[in-house]
């Protein structure tokens, strides 16, 4: 999930994500993210905001739904 890596301290590949993505290989999504990237097609997509005068949080759920008060 990442253009460049190199070998760490451990001789372990450290890849630098880009934004969204988290984890030695990039291979989570990072906090305020959805999805999972080591399933076929899925990626990583920003949470959508949600208006906090009708919505539970301001933060949609994983599947970039808000949910109603």
């Amino acid at each position: 999930f990442s253009r460049t890596c190199r070998l760490g301290p451990n001789r372990q590949p450290i890849c630098d994500c880009p934004p969204g993505y988290v984890g030695e290989r990039c291979e989570k999504c990072a906090e305020g993210w959805h999805g999972n990237p080591l399933i076929p097609g899925d990626m990583c997509i920003q949470k959508s905001t949600c208006d906090p005068r009708g919505a539970l949080s301001a933060t949609a759920e994983d599947d970039g739904k808000c949910r109603c008060k």
